[in-house]
């Protein structure tokens, strides 16, 4: 047996090549709430940090292995592709969800979002609330600004955290909670991000 390492070719793609996250050129609603929170919480979201490619790759397969799953299980689920705002920006849910009464889904037509993530869930809901640990905060104005855009204050978030709660040997759980917006709720997130994104001339 001979074995000759070779070198790996890049993750990402270059202006010359496809998109490897299918996104056109132009302003995308993650350049809005990612710069907001560069600006917001800078030790966890650096702006110099370059994207993680890796990590990418993972959560890509991870979506496309879940969204796979959904269909095996009768869900009706789909995946709507890029969106245009008429707000002038482009935006991509990773999933439509309109299956009624399955797996706790009841019937109503909602944003659903994937999540591959090494933060801990210790603070995510395990049961019913009204809030969330500030930690996801991001997530939240995400999905909103989605939800606004879709025109329905429902969603669902499924995040699968790869080391658990750091404990347990590191146990990976996937923890999905519907999300249920107010109307106002909706609207202060769009106003924030419209008026941050005119501000810093991206809109």
């Amino acid at each position: 047996m001979r074995i000759t390492p070779i070198p790996a070719f890049p993750l990402a793609g270059d202006q010359t090549d496809d998109q490897t996250d299918g996104r056109s050129p132009g302003l995308h609603a993650s350049d809005l709430y990612t710069k907001l929170y560069q600006q917001l919480d800078p030790k966890r979201y650096p702006a110099e940090q370059p994207m993680d490619w890796n990590r990418i790759a993972l959560g890509l397969a991870w979506e496309q292995y879940l969204e796979r799953r959904m269909q095996t299980l009768g869900l009706g689920v789909t995946r709507p592709g890029e969106l245009i705002s008429p707000h002038g920006f482009a935006y991509s849910p990773d999933l439509f969800v309109f299956d009624p009464d399955r797996f706790g889904l009841d019937g109503k037509f909602r944003i659903g979002e994937i999540k591959l993530t090494s933060m801990s869930c210790q603070d995510w809901p395990k049961a019913s609330t009204h809030q969330i640990h500030p930690k996801f905060d991001k997530w939240l104005s995400q999905v909103m600004l989605y939800a606004h855009e879709c025109d329905t204050p429902y969603a669902t978030l499924y995040p699968y955290f790869t080391r658990g709660n750091y404990r347990n040997g590191n146990d990976p759980q996937f923890l999905p909670v519907e999300i249920d917006f107010t109307a106002r709720e909706l609207q202060d997130n769009f106003r924030r991000l419209m008026t941050f994104g005119r501000n810093e001339g991206m809109l």
